[in-house]
């Protein structure tokens, strides 16, 4: 199995796989990490295990000294303030600098160096995901804030707020409800559909637009993702998630004379999008 510092060299982990990893290294459960992240058990063992987890690894404990020479090298070689992310699978990780440092910005700031998120108030954290919720039309996922320059880290939210579900929370919004399909996503008609995407292309393509219902049956059974009654259409969304069924549907609706629009993301995220029936 790879030590922590060849997996530090060698491999490069999604956002997913960043707050995963984190949470492991802070020591939560299992059942606290599929709270917070939409995954599998397999998938948490998966990065236990690419992480080498071992008691030999994780009791080795660094003096501050240590931790600081650590983030002061990582500056002078890369040119930037590192990032939790960026210590993660480290000689010196993550774990072992929350053992001798209260949070991580506490490091940062003992090494004399700027932190990014330091002059945000709870207060400006908040409004932050307010504002990301009136331009994007959807309530922020933990992935929409790792790694980007627009908006403070993730991982502050965690740090300020105990999770990022309790800062969803504290902001006035309804976190994403992680089903194990999809992040179901209350629209601004006050009902829940089962994809971030179905709720924005309710609150952007047909509330106050269409007279429409949800989950369509028909004859076989099949759920269609809206009916059009009065313009008697069926639309599908296509997230990519399941191209067989999609195919299969759109197959079924040309055999049966059923009026079909089928849309992907990728169209429907597009700035120049417009439903055209």
């Amino acid at each position: 199995m790879k030590s922590l510092e060849k997996l530090a060299q060698h491999n490069k982990f999604t956002p997913k796989g960043q707050q995963i990893v984190l949470l492991l290294l802070a020591g939560k459960t299992y059942g606290e990490i599929l709270k917070e992240v939409s995954c599998s058990k397999s998938t948490i063992s998966y990065y236990t295990k690419k992480l080498n987890l071992d008691r030999k690894v994780l009791e080795k404990t660094y003096s501050k000294e240590e931790c600081k020479q650590a983030i002061l090298d990582f500056y002078q070689e890369v040119g930037k303030v590192p990032s939790k992310e960026d210590f993660i699978g480290n000689k010196i990780n993550y774990y072992h600098i929350l053992k001798v440092f209260p949070s991580w910005n506490s490091l940062i700031e003992y090494c004399q160096l700027p932190t990014k998120n330091k002059s945000y108030s709870n207060e400006k954290l908040l409004v932050l995901l307010q504002d990301f919720t009136k331009i994007e039309q959807r309530v922020p996922q933990f992935r929409d804030f790792v790694n980007n320059p627009q908006y403070p880290s993730s991982t502050v939210y965690q740090d300020r707020f105990g999770s990022w579900n309790a800062a969803i929370e504290a902001a006035g919004l309804i976190p994403n409800i992680n089903d194990g399909l999809g992040h179901r996503t209350i629209a601004k008609d006050g009902n829940l559909y089962r994809s971030q995407l179905e709720a924005y292309f309710v609150n952007n393509f047909l509330l106050d637009k269409y007279d429409f219902e949800y989950e369509k049956p028909y004859g076989n059974g099949w759920l269609f993702d809206f009916f059009l009654p009065e313009e008697d259409i069926y639309i599908e969304i296509d997230g990519g998630l399941r191209p067989q069924r999609i195919e299969e549907k759109i197959k079924f609706c040309k055999n049966n004379n059923i009026k079909l629009l089928v849309f992907t993301k990728r169209e429907i995220y597009n700035k120049d999008f417009a439903l055209v029936v």
